[in-house]
């Protein structure tokens, strides 16, 4: 299981109220900091008593938004907190960074930090990669907007088309030129200039190009697709699509590799 993936289940796990889940993943001794009454918990029994304390007042869901490897080892998790009172209304929605330290690969203490403000950016050119066969140009990445998203435009031929497939990130597709079919789980779409496709992240989704060339911009939220693009793209010589290949442009195996470190899951062919 990849990292995102991993701490994916970790937070599905705490939302859906499931302690034991959760628990399994932490060594017995781990160090918790409890946010809510101030000061930290140790071990198993401890975590479970203060978020059955928690829970009994206030209804908290937290969403990972981006995931960094430091170089100590420990990963650091911004994640999205929205807590409701218990009728049900907002009293918190903020970002912070949960930092966990691992042992024998559990998680043996979270400590939490305050999110960093990203510097504001105008951006005047883009990084241009060739991509399977299509023209990427990334206007934004995370390194920019400090995870938060990523903005990525997309030129592509007549006929491409990914299989159905999902992954971590929100994606957004708004389409600048040419004609593509949608599929966003059992629903397809014809969109053309001026389509917007919005895709939760693990929704299943994928597309087809019906027109000689398509553009579209791609925003990632939070970001991540735009390493996705770079681990498997190649810097563009020029700013136009390649001519094709006489085989494939990245082996399977590659693809396959990329694809597990980054959460993308493929589903299958596109509906018929």
């Amino acid at each position: 299981m990849s990292d995102a993936s991993s701490i994916g289940a970790l937070y599905e796990s705490f939302n859906a109220r499931d302690v034991d889940a959760v628990l399994a993943a932490m060594t017995t001794d781990v160090r918790w900091p409890n946010a809510w009454e101030g000061g930290v918990v140790r071990g198993h029994e401890e975590v479970r008593d203060y978020w059955r304390r928690q829970w009994a007042e206030i209804d908290p869901r937290v969403d990972p938004v981006a995931i960094d490897e430091r170089p100590d080892g420990t990963r650091a998790v911004r994640v999205r907190q929205v807590v409701h009172d218990m009728e049900g209304n907002v009293i918190a929605d903020h970002e912070v960074l949960h930092v966990y330290r691992y042992e024998g690969g559990l998680i043996a203490e979270m400590t939490i930090e305050e999110t960093p403000v990203p510097a504001p950016a105008v951006v005047t050119g883009a990084e241009l990669l060739w991509f399977l066969g299509t023209l990427v140009r990334i206007l934004l990445d995370g390194a920019a907007t400090d995870g938060r998203f990523a903005l990525i435009e997309l030129t592509l031929p007549l006929g491409a088309a990914p299989p159905m497939h999902k992954h971590p990130q929100d994606e957004t597709f708004y389409v600048l030129d040419g004609e593509l079919t949608m599929f966003v789980g059992d629903s397809r779409e014809t969109c053309r200039a001026g389509a917007t496709v919005y895709t939760p992240g693990g929704s299943p989704h994928g597309w087809r190009v019906e027109s000689d060339t398509a553009r579209m911009l791609i925003l990632s939220t939070p970001a991540g697709l735009e390493e996705y693009f770079r681990a498997l793209a190649q810097p563009a010589a020029y700013p136009w699509l390649q001519p094709p290949p006489d085989g494939p442009r990245v082996p399977a195996e590659r693809i396959a590799e990329v694809e597990r470190s980054h959460g993308v899951i493929r589903l299958g062919p596109l509906p018929e």
